[in-house]
């Protein structure tokens, strides 16, 4: 089976061309669709995901990304070898993880280059839009074309699995090599909660490297079990903020030196350091890399 991407375009910018009226990079082979969700570079979400063609058929990217996701978490739920997270914890990462695509999909549908620049910057534009190029090649996009604000570098979506990122984390390391390295302070942001705050999801970015205003963050997110003993007080502290964190928008910077930031700090960050014995009441769901430019 041939594994050729049928474009249909003669030089890159033909293919902006097409972008600009609106029209879809159609993708066609099986293997190449697989390829976006099991691929061994851990690919970001391609910055043109609308249109895929199946046995002659146009099929949303969304589709085939939420049956992947959908078969992913119930492969790993499935084999855990503890008791099973409670149903608040399932439901609510998993509608977790699906906003963070739909996320992903309205933010990359947003993200333009001008059709009369450089060749290179083209040619990196044109495998973003595929979801091809490895993260050298996004972080040099980003480069020649600031005005793209960000991209992200990779993705690994594991929920409930720790320390199944390595060969992503690598290979992100490895491509920010160039860059100054840096251990930024962690920082936990609230996303949501269930009705009955039995469940809660935190999102902890930290930078790991720059250059200039070009910093590189690395962003997880987590599940926690708010309705056991060990996270009580966590769950009263929460509710007491209630006001100050269920806002509008998406997530909410948790202040480091509250209560409830402290609480989770202490939760978390341990469990980043551990190889086996997690804390029961803590899941991961997904990690992934962005680079972007510093406002101020």
């Amino acid at each position: 089976m041939s594994t050729s991407l049928n474009l249909e375009f003669d030089t890159p910018f033909d293919f902006l061309e097409e972008i600009t009226e609106n029209e879809r990079c159609i993708i066609t082979d099986p293997e190449i669709i697989n390829a976006f969700f099991h691929n061994t570079f851990y690919s970001p979400t391609p910055l043109n995901p609308h249109s895929l063609m199946i046995d002659g058929n146009r099929v949303g990217y969304s589709q085939y990304a939420q049956t992947a996701l959908a078969e992913r978490f119930d492969l790993n739920l499935s084999s855990l070898d503890k008791s099973p997270p409670s149903e608040a914890v399932t439901d609510l990462l998993q509608t977790a993880i699906n906003n963070a695509l739909f996320r992903r999909l309205e933010n990359n549908d947003s993200k333009h280059i001008s059709e009369d620049c450089d060749d290179r910057s083209a040619e990196l534009f044109v495998k973003a839009c595929q979801g091809t190029a490895d993260q050298d090649e996004l972080l040099e996009l980003l480069k020649l074309q600031p005005r793209l604000g960000s991209v992200e570098l990779a993705k690994e979506t594991n929920p409930f699995i720790w320390n199944e990122t390595t060969q992503m984390d690598n290979s992100v390391t490895a491509a920010v090599a160039g860059l100054r390295k840096v251990n930024g302070f962690p920082r936990y942001y609230f996303s949501t909660t269930d009705q009955q705050c039995e469940a809660l999801i935190v999102v902890r970015k930290k930078d790991i490297a720059e250059e200039g205003k070009l910093v590189v963050v690395q962003r997880d997110c987590f599940a926690i079990d708010l309705a056991q003993p060990m996270t009580e007080i966590m769950r009263i502290q929460l509710i007491k903020d209630a006001d100050n964190l269920m806002k509008p928008s998406r997530n909410v910077l948790i202040d480091p030196d509250s209560s409830l930031g402290d609480l989770i700090s202490s939760l978390i960050e341990p469990e980043m350091h551990l190889i086996d014995d997690h804390s029961p009441v803590v899941y991961p769901g997904a990690r992934s890399y962005y680079a972007n430019y510093r406002s101020v």
